[in-house]
């Protein structure tokens, strides 16, 4: 007598449980054909293509940050390429897909194979720290320009660290992507650019250190209502605000900004619709409101406001502020009335791991913005560990 078989939908009720347990789903796999076929779908659907031989150089730690689980496939360009090869099939299940751009000519081709067989990608993330995008063939070039603007899927795109991306490049995505984050440089302006008659999809725009090029190359049709502009690192902070918001879309609604202490407020006017702010301070050792942070609260408009703040933490023993704060003066006519405080503790791997929560910083700090502050509701939050901003990607 046979045994009955297991119904696919309870199969699939199965793997959608075990979607992030790799070693489980390759066990399951095994099992017998049904469950073979069904786990494909689990195993390849988020994958990392790194080069041969790749170090734990800057491009390999920015994509391993880009790729949301490293328990999921990872593998080189070859190897890849090795099993497309057999079963091209499995480029239908890849839903998030991060790749470093070659720098060997065989994986050149190697990668334009694999990208060929690729469809119903939802997010797609592009490495190539410190590699000329021209280096590549004008074959990988137009595989994956077919990948940006003929995957109907996609939504979320991540250029990380291109470097003299095409502007043509720049406008397919802009056009294709609903989020899109971009961190490297553009090739320099060829004449004037046709805008095309595409309605652009692009609502939500994250830029390292924000290029005024970005901005400035946005299609006018673009109704983008989010911007975030956020350094490599919090201690690196390039840029000031007063000099990209003025290019700012009037649409947007959302804005995320690092600013520095000593910097002019930013100032808001030309976003009415703005409804959401969050404002990122790398504070260092000086575990206190920043000195114009008063300045800076009394010009935003009636915003929900979140307030970041970075600061190194080397023992358990650090509190915030140590003396008693008086209340912040100049408030009265402020129009927010929420603020969300986050502080995210820079700690050391080892006082990461010893279980430590910090407890003498959390409620000194608590304590000191509540004294600063009496007049708002305030919320807290607080986080340890490091910051990049690859990892901030949706």
């Amino acid at each position: 007598m046979s045994r009955p078989a297991i119904p696919a939908e309870l199969i699939e009720v199965v793997l959608e449980n075990l979607w992030d347990e790799r070693s489980a789903l390759l066990s399951c796999s095994l099992v017998n054909g049904n469950f073979y076929l069904a786990a494909q779908r689990h195993i390849f659907r988020s994958m990392w293509l790194k080069r041969r031989k790749d170090k734990p150089d800057l491009s390999s730690a920015v994509a391993k940050e880009a790729c949301k689980s490293t328990l999921l496939p990872i593998a080189s360009i070859s190897t890849m390429a090795e099993i497309m090869a057999v079963s091209p099939h499995l480029g239908r299940h890849i839903r998030e897909l991060t790749f470093d751009l070659p720098v060997r000519e065989d994986e050149d081709g190697e990668l334009t194979r694999i990208l060929g067989t690729v469809s119903g990608v939802k997010r797609v993330a592009i490495a190539g720290v410190s590699l000329d995008w021209d280096s590549m063939s004008m074959y990988q070039e137009s595989a994956i320009l077919k990948l940006i603007t003929a995957s109907p899927s996609l939504d979320r795109l991540h250029f990380l660290g291109i470097v003299q991306l095409p502007r043509a490049v720049l406008a397919a995505a802009m056009r294709f992507a609903r989020v899109l984050s971009f961190s490297g440089s553009l090739q320099d302006r060829d004449g004037d650019d046709d805008e095309p008659d595409v309605e652009p999809r692009l609502q939500t725009l994250i830029l390292q250190d924000c290029s005024l090029e970005i901005l400035q190359a946005l299609p006018k049709a673009a109704a983008l209502k989010k911007l975030a502009c956020l350094p490599y690192s919090p201690t690196r902070t390039s840029h000031n605000p007063s000099a990209f918001l003025p290019y700012v879309p009037s649409t947007v609604t959302t804005l995320d900004i690092i600013i520095g202490s000593t910097q002019a407020s930013p100032c808001l006017s030309n976003l009415p619709s703005l409804r959401s702010v969050t404002l990122r301070y790398d504070r260092g050792t000086r575990r206190y409101l920043p000195m114009r942070f008063a300045e800076t609260l009394a010009q935003l408009p009636a915003v929900s406001l979140t307030v970041i703040f970075f600061t190194p933490i080397s023992t358990p023993i650090d509190i915030w502020h140590d003396a008693a704060p008086l209340p912040v003066r100049g408030l009265d006519a402020c129009l927010v009335e929420d603020i969300h405080f986050r502080l995210h503790a820079q700690v050391s791997p080892k006082l990461l791991k010893s279980g430590n929560k910090l407890t003498r910083l959390r409620e000194s700090f608590r304590a000191a913005l509540e004294a600063a502050l009496p007049k708002f509701r305030l919320q807290f939050s607080f986080v340890m560990g490091d910051w990049s901003y690859a990892a901030e990607l949706p």
